[in-house]
């Protein structure tokens, strides 16, 4: 967690900027650090 984001997830943060729905689910990972886990680490095919 200490190396720069995964360019796929500041695509997400710069997009829940714009985006309530998105924000809401970024905001779910403090409840559900699993959910935090799969965005960071799983590679989207």
């Amino acid at each position: 967690m200490l190396q720069p984001l995964p360019q796929h997830v500041v695509q997400l943060l710069l997009q829940a900027a714009n985006d309530r729905s998105k924000a809401d689910c970024i905001a779910e990972w403090f409840e559900q650090p699993d959910k935090a886990y799969r965005a960071f680490f799983q590679v989207k095919r």
